[in-house]
């Protein structure tokens, strides 16, 4: 009998925790973190999107990856009391019209508990140069692993 209640209570358990890494769990920051044996393209496909749209997302002028180095990733965000597209776009770095258009939205009206993908602006490629601003500056070498040699 006690295992039954234990088994039950387990299975219960389980259901209530979302272990999906796409969802961000209203993480105030889209960002990932490189682990040992990731590669751009497991990154890319767990999150949904492309090699390129990482590389353009995030300033990135090759394949190398460092081991704790933050990346900008898609996410999916459930939004709760008090959201508006404008301040979402300016938490993850994005923007209202990519939210729109990534989730098919014809107005800035969201509702509690909706579930919307959050995608992060691209930067802009000048040949091999990353322009940015300066805030997009400061997020991306904020979000760099630097190592001395």
């Amino acid at each position: 009998m006690n295992k039954k209640v234990v088994l039950s209570l387990s299975l219960i358990l389980l259901m209530f925790i979302n272990i999906s890494p796409v969802n961000a769990a209203n993480n105030p920051r889209n960002t990932y973190d490189v682990k040992s044996g990731d590669t751009l393209w497991k990154i890319a496909s767990t999150y949904g999107t492309t090699l390129k749209d990482l590389e353009l997302r995030n300033g990135l002028q090759s394949d190398l990856l460092l081991v704790g180095q933050k990346l900008r990733t898609p996410i999916m965000y459930e939004v709760v009391a008090g959201d508006i597209l404008w301040k979402l776009s300016q938490v993850f770095n994005s923007s209202v019209q990519l939210i729109k258009t990534a989730n098919g939205l014809s107005s800035d009206v969201v509702f509690v508990g909706q579930k919307i993908k959050i995608i992060p602006t691209k930067l802009t490629m000048s040949g091999q140069f990353v322009l940015m601003t300066r805030d997009q500056f400061r997020d991306w070498l904020f979000n760099q692993k630097f190592q001395e040699k």
